[in-house]
């Protein structure tokens, strides 16, 4: 997959309003698409290809439904911006690589033309009014297929108000016109620190080596041999640390791995399916407020769950 810097690339979904907006926020959440699809009433209507009819075989991969723009509104009613409990941190570089040799291949390990990744995102969304900036949280949630020639399809829905300027989204691409252009997953970790370096510079810090493996996971799903590459080039990673056990927020237990920038403004957060190697999360928290935001504590900015991550036969099936 062939991204631009992560420094450089547009700002989609994150959209802040007011003078009091800051970059921490712009730059931290970087999604899909603009789109020109019309606009999709509000309701319990599932945006999409219909849901699945036939029961799945024992063991089989089996994707839940994303949620209706209506169920979405109702998670989105309890926001949630404190930070996933840690435990004590230690080098990461011994449990990564442990990691790495032990993951198995799961049910989704699956063939299929398209690959199919479903998330859910809370994210801040600021207002500037007399000079300080109310934050608010939306909830938004994406499905994306891609294959590996560039076609694919995107679906996005949000919380976000107002409801009329902020409509799901439905697009289609035909070979080579999708966002990002896919490449293979290298099962060797020069080659996974490569790819990851081309989606976001590993110079910047042990942090951007956390959100470059959250990118690459938004459209591609990584084989069992190109999860132990990418595992490896965290464990080779200085400055990132282990915290043991953490559950997502879809009650998931997950590795976690963290990193703060280098700044000591904010922090990134991956937790990782400890038998699969799949990635289940990605936080990112402010840690002290930057300016006008009126945080006075630890607060989640953007909190990516990766809901599913399967293979498909078209872009009409999850």
């Amino acid at each position: 997959m062939t991204q631009q810097p992560r420094s450089s690339r547009r700002r989609i979904y994150l959209a802040t309003t007011g003078a009091a907006t800051l970059v921490l926020l712009t730059v931290l959440v970087v999604r899909t698409l603009t789109s020109s699809a019309p606009a999709v009433a509000l309701t319990d209507t599932l945006i999409g290809p219909p849901p699945a009819t036939a029961s799945a075989e024992p063991g089989a991969c089996t994707p839940p439904d994303p949620l209706t723009p209506r169920q979405l509104r109702e998670a989105a009613r309890a926001p949630v911006v404190a930070p996933a409990p840690l435990g004590t941190a230690r080098p990461a570089a011994a449990p990564l690589r442990a990691l790495a040799k032990s993951i198995t291949a799961g049910a989704c390990d699956t063939s299929g033309r398209y690959d199919y990744v479903q998330m859910r995102q809370w994210v801040i969304d600021t207002r500037a009014a007399g000079g300080r900036a109310t934050l608010t949280t939306a909830l938004l949630q994406y499905e994306h297929w891609l294959a590996a020639d560039g076609s694919g399809r995107a679906i996005a829905v949000t919380t976000r108000t107002p409801a009329a300027e902020n409509p799901p989204t439905d697009d289609i691409y035909p070979p080579g016109a999708s966002p990002v252009t896919p490449g293979p997953m290298p099962a060797d970790a020069r080659l996974a620190h490569d790819r990851l370096n081309s989606i976001t510079a590993l110079a910047a810090g042990p942090h951007a080596a956390l959100q470059a493996v959250a990118d690459l996971n938004q459209w591609q799903v990584p084989g069992r041999a190109a999860r132990a590459a990418l595992l490896n080039v965290l464990a080779d990673t200085d400055s990132l640390t282990y915290h043991g056990t953490v559950t997502d927020r879809a009650g998931r237990p997950g590795f976690a791995v963290a990193a703060t920038s280098n700044n000591g403004a904010s922090r990134d957060l991956l937790l990782i399916d400890p038998t699969s190697g799949n990635l289940l999360a990605h936080e990112q928290t402010a840690l002290r407020d930057p300016g006008k935001l009126g945080i006075t504590a630890p607060t989640v900015l953007s909190y990516t769950l990766y809901v599913a991550q399967d293979h498909t036969a078209t872009v009409q099936q999850r």
